[in-house]
């Protein structure tokens, strides 16, 4: 046929099979349908309607016999949807206006009637109407049928079209279960419109308490000391290879602070912000600005530095070291480099050491499972019992009137001032290396040895898990407003994360 109109595939003008199919839009050939279409064809300054092409369709038998063969008219149409879909869509809505004429339309409720409403419904389903028209035009194509009018090849397309891929793939086995049969068509079942609804409650939860972290640092080397500037700009990050490094918060290196000989016990920052306070292993204290300059180097005596915590206005430092089989508290001023206070604290060695916030008492930790209160001259106030192994870290709250421990027991304790235990942190699956009280006093943070760290609320409830890093999470630090949480591993890397 297409060689009886002269077409030849990839040419450049298709016209004339374009008029063909359009012809294909009603069930019947329709002689006015096919002069209008025709003239849609024709340029301005090129008029398509004449006696040539008329002669050459009409070379075409259906044509003279005013029938298309059965495939036809839905190979015709769809060729012109996948061509020229712009032009099929004009026509449709060009034959729904024909559809609707009232010299056109038959007597309602006649034969004539029904088949004329299955070409008005099929045009205007073929115009993708929306979702709640479509399925009334639907269920009036479903009665049609089932009132016994023919069911042309146009129909049968509609049907397969309307069946989406994910549809097509079900058995028919499976298919009862999320579908069910309505008239011609296969509708999905109540429960599988509100599958989306679920999913994305899901996934909404999911969100709430997602965990992966803002910014990672690879450092290299494992994790000794975290601290975070009270303004939330700059971290500082004390690693295993005795090096210091200062970051901004953004992510960008600033500068490292070198020449340390051992390994680094502690790295904060002073109360000013611009102060970078570090103490190692062999009893070295540094405090550095943060372009770098040196503030202060002192050198102590030959001991072994397990713990170390600093006086933020940089007056003096709490160091806990191993002597003679025993954990010894040494309270030093640092401008004379004068020895203020020692003291015996354990019967094994210090693991940490804080500072309360009013600098008026001191918490350490040992190996003997045991927390103590201490004043500044070294009187015991309290011992703190109730960990099964050695404790790894303590810490005060903000204002002072509570403690908390951390132990190889899997837990964290939290104690009042008098030394009474208030609550028991259970839910880490290995050793808990590190605790801290969030600044809002109503919260606390933990790093464990099962990769993780923990946010709490004081009843013992687990707000969220920081899951992230591969290895023994050693260190975890609040920011100055709780909005912001850094961990430190073993695996080398440090992690930001929004709290």
């Amino acid at each position: 046929e297409a060689e009886l109109i002269g077409y030849r595939h990839g040419a450049a003008d298709d016209r004339l099979l374009q008029w063909v199919a359009a012809c294909a839009l009603p069930p019947v050939l329709f002689w006015d349908w096919t002069l209008f279409v025709g003239e849609k064809l024709s340029f301005p300054n090129e008029y398509f309607l004449h006696a040539d092409h008329l002669f050459k369709i009409l070379q075409l038998p259906w044509f003279v016999e005013g029938n298309l063969p059965p495939g036809v008219q839905s190979t015709l149409l769809a060729w012109l949807e996948k061509t020229h879909p712009a032009f099929l869509d004009a026509l449709r809505h060009e034959w729904d206006k024909v559809l609707n004429l009232e010299t056109n339309l038959p007597p309602v409720g006649s034969i004539a009637w029904e088949g004329h409403r299955v070409s008005v419904v099929l045009n205007q389903l073929m115009l993708q109407p929306k979702r709640r028209e479509r399925q009334q035009l639907e269920n009036e194509l479903d009665q049609l049928l089932a009132s016994g009018v023919h069911e042309h090849a146009l129909v049968v397309d509609y049907v397969e079209r309307r069946q989406n891929t994910f549809g097509n793939l079900l058995s028919a086995r499976f298919r009862k279960f999320v579908q069910t049969k309505q008239g011609l068509f296969w509708r999905w079942r109540d429960w599988v419109w509100q599958l989306p609804l679920w999913l994305g409650l899901v996934l909404a939860i999911s969100l709430l308490h997602y965990t992966e972290p803002v910014r990672t640092y690879r450092i290299g080397a494992y994790i000794k000391s975290l601290a975070l500037s009270s303004d939330n700009k700059y971290l500082l990050i004390g690693s295993g290879d005795r090096r210091v490094s200062l970051w901004s918060t953004d992510g960008d290196w600033v500068r490292g602070y070198e020449g340390y000989r051992d390994e680094v016990s502690g790295a904060e920052f002073g109360r000013d912000n611009t102060s970078v306070l570090t103490g190692t292993a062999d009893n070295f204290i540094a405090f550095w600005d943060i372009w770098g300059q040196v503030e202060l180097s002192r050198q102590g005596p030959a001991q072994l530095i397990s713990a170390i915590a600093f006086d933020p206005d940089k007056k003096f430092a709490v160091l806990g070291y191993y002597e003679t089989g025993k954990g010894v508290v040494a309270i030093v001023d640092l401008a004379t480099n004068a020895l203020k206070m020692r003291f015996e604290a354990h019967q094994d060695a210090i693991t940490d050491i804080a500072l309360s916030p009013s600098g008026d008492a001191i918490l350490t930790g040992g190996r003997d499972k045991l927390v103590k209160l201490w004043d500044m001259n070294g009187n015991l106030l309290h011992t703190l019992s109730g960990h099964t192994d050695l404790v790894h870290a303590v810490d005060f709250s903000p204002n002072g009137d509570r403690l908390l421990s951390a132990g190889r027991d899997n837990t964290a304790r939290l104690w009042d001032r008098e030394g009474r235990e208030l609550q028991v942190f259970r839910g880490h699956e290995n050793d808990v290396y590190d605790v801290q009280f969030g600044p809002d006093n109503a919260s606390i943070l933990t790093a464990s040895a099962d990769h993780t760290a923990r946010i709490w609320s004081l009843n013992g409830q687990t707000r969220r898990v920081l899951d992230g890093h591969f290895e023994p999470v050693r260190i975890a630090r609040f920011s100055a407003d709780g909005h912001t949480v850094v961990t430190g591993s073993s695996d080398g890397t440090v992690k930001l994360w929004k709290n």
